[in-house]
């Protein structure tokens, strides 16, 4: 093949480029190695064409629009780094046999998720893998379709909501992104599979459901979890950080909860009020003396608590509380120090948030500030109009 024309490759260049009467052939001139071949049927194809310690190396890499420019880019740019080091294109190209299990805990987790992620970002993504991906653990990477994500995908928004399909899609699309990245497949197959779209959720617990949930959670014999839930609700941490909290990030003198990693991979100083502490040490004086974690569980590969969903179903069963999930006791904390006047600035260093965007959806409960300063407004308007 022969290089015809240089022009660096954008979506829009490419799909406006001309149909040919016979095969025309570009290359990228940002990635050298990279380029495209449209057919006279107006096929459009990725190629690697590089000579290399004069070799000419020619491989098909994927189809475009399917296969994206950056993909294609990144594709290209790890065979000619294989290739200089003695590398054999044939088998580098190879799709690589592996299942879905073995790339997420052999590939995944060592290469992204340990290098990049904070410790509760890696607990979930590992949580969400356990709990939706079970039917596609023993399937190869390489025999994965658009169709069994697609089929996956509408399961669990059936059954388990639009938040949770969509996380599991995020997941399982990043995945393969890295796959096609690390040579182990040509083509995401989760390309142009849609999320489905979310409404914000502003669900904490009414103060007209307050004393039922209380009285409840009260009444419970299983200590272990009633303490959590109480620090969830008193601190508005996410469930995550509490679970996996130690002894040692607790600052009894302070008050003061430390939080080494959390969602937005920075640590964060909590502030603790005086029935959170008081919790706390009762906590601690009847914990094992060699106790590391807060929550110990002598049934999970982490030490620590990790599956509290069938308690909480319980308890809201039996205070007559629908609609209502374990993480919107942080959204509770944040309610109730909106509807007592604090600023917006306020609840988000409380709650961890790194934007006022976050804290937004507070503003909307807290009126009175509103009202005052229509009413300012308001009594200067009347008073200009009695001069």
């Amino acid at each position: 093949m022969k290089a015809i024309n240089k022009i660096c490759f954008t979506k829009k260049v490419i799909q406006n480029l001309p149909i040919p009467k016979n095969r025309q052939i570009y290359y990228d001139t940002y990635q050298s190695g990279l380029a495209l071949l449209i057919t006279y049927g107006g096929t459009k194809a990725f190629y690697f064409y590089k000579t290399v310690n004069h070799k000419t190396h020619i491989l098909k890499i994927g189809d475009f629009p399917d296969m994206s420019i950056e993909t294609a880019r990144n594709k290209v740019y790890n065979l000619l780094k294989e290739i200089k080091s003695g590398g054999n294109i044939i088998e580098l190209n190879k799709e690589k046999d592996i299942t879905l299990s073995d790339f997420f805990y052999k590939e995944y987790i060592p290469r992204h998720l340990n290098e990049y992620a904070s410790k509760g970002y890696k607990h979930s993504q590992e949580l969400i893998f356990n709990n939706y991906f079970k039917d596609l653990h023993s399937i190869k990477i390489s025999k994965i379709t658009r169709e069994d994500i697609e089929l996956l995908h509408r399961r669990i928004g059936k059954n388990n909501g639009f938040y949770a399909a969509n996380r599991m899609l995020a997941l399982i699309r990043h995945m393969l992104n890295m796959a096609v990245d690390w040579g182990y497949i040509n083509l995401n197959p989760t390309i142009r599979i849609r999320m489905y779209k979310e409404k914000s959720r502003d669900r904490f617990i009414q103060p007209s459901e307050m004393s039922d949930f209380m009285t409840t959670l009260s009444k419970n014999h299983n200590n272990k979890m009633k303490d959590y839930i109480m620090l969830l609700l008193l601190t508005g941490q996410r469930g995550c950080n509490i679970r996996a909290l130690k002894w040692s990030d607790i600052d009894f003198y302070n008050n003061i909860l430390y939080l080494p990693s959390t969602k937005n991979g920075d640590s964060q100083r909590i502030p603790l009020t005086e029935q959170a502490i008081e919790l706390l040490k009762q906590m601690y004086s009847t914990r094992s003396i060699d106790a590391e974690w807060v929550f110990p569980s002598k049934n999970s590969a982490s030490g620590h608590l990790e599956t509290p969903g069938p308690f909480w179903r319980k308890l809201l069963k039996e205070s007559n509380i629908k609609n209502l999930r374990m993480h919107d006791l942080r959204r509770t904390m944040g309610s109730y120090q909106a509807i007592t006047g604090s600023s917006l600035n306020i609840i988000g260093k409380s709650l961890g948030h790194r934007s006022i965007q976050a804290t937004a959806i507070y503003a909307k409960l807290d009126l009175n500030p509103v009202r005052n300063s229509m009413q300012k407004a308001t009594n200067e308007i009347f008073k200009l109009s009695a001069q």
